[in-house]
């Protein structure tokens, strides 16, 4: 502690005389002054630079966000004209098949009617929809359905379901019966007289004996024949795509 206190006194000797060789010196003077200007542009140039990262680094985090909103926009953009491009193929392709010998419309399913049944699907009222009658639906120029009424609005029941059926011709001898839907692909011709002779790739067609289709819609071909109590049913291949109902033609019935 006593020697510091002896120190004490060479201390402010040595502060006083450096004070004075600065007032006195006007060389030294400068230089100090020159040191403390560089000293301090040194200093606020590496705050300018970090402040300049800073809000470059702000900055593109920012930009990479935009990007990011944008890229989600792009796609879901993508997925909307994406769906609205298969939906315009599929309707310029039904149009394609359009009969001008019938009378028909285009529609457009709303939706299935039951959770797991790919062959009933509502449809909104159309141009002249009477529910007393039933309509007939087709595919691509061939008959895949019917139409009818249920909970006060229309009901398209496709050819897989059975509850789907309506008249038709088979082969050239054009034997009667009526078929009834069994699986999206298939459906079965029953009560078709037993003295017809049936062949496998006969041509199955409408017979228009129902007031539901015009006469010589084709449906599809047989894939074999059983023999039954006084008839003989039929199984057929049907030409129509149940399992893609996005746009369908819609066939006025006869007035009965």
């Amino acid at each position: 502690m006593n020697k510091f206190f002896y120190r004490i006194p060479f201390l402010v000797s040595l502060l006083l005389g450096a004070g004075v060789l600065v007032y006195y010196s006007p060389s030294l003077r400068t230089y100090i002054t020159l040191f403390s200007s560089n000293v301090e542009l040194f200093y606020h140039s590496i705050a300018q630079s970090i402040s300049n990262k800073v809000e470059s680094h702000t900055f593109q985090a920012k930009k990479i966000e935009e990007l990011k909103d944008e890229l989600n926009s792009c796609k879901n953009s993508s997925y909307i004209y994406r769906s609205d491009a298969e939906r315009y193929y599929s309707l310029k392709k039904e149009l394609s098949h359009n009969n001008v010998n019938i009378s028909n419309q285009i529609v457009q399913p709303l939706g299935y009617a039951q959770l797991g049944n790919f062959q009933k699907l509502w449809l909104e009222k159309f141009k002249d929809y009477d529910p007393k009658y039933i309509y007939g639906v087709l595919k691509e120029g061939n008959a895949v359905g019917v139409i009818v009424e249920s909970q006060n609005r229309p009901l398209m029941i496709l050819a897989g379901d059975p509850e789907c059926n309506f008249a038709v011709y088979i082969g050239k001898e054009k034997a009667p019966g009526i078929a009834f839907g069994l699986d999206a692909r298939t459906m079965v011709v029953r009560y078709i007289p037993e003295w017809i002779k049936i062949n496998v790739g006969d041509k199955v067609v409408t017979s228009g004996l129902d007031h539901i289709f015009p006469i010589g819609v084709p449906v599809g071909e047989v894939l074999e024949t059983k023999k039954m109590q006084g008839f003989q049913d039929a199984k057929i291949r049907l030409y129509g795509d149940t399992l893609h109902p996005n746009f369908l033609h819609i066939t006025y019935p006869l007035k009965r």
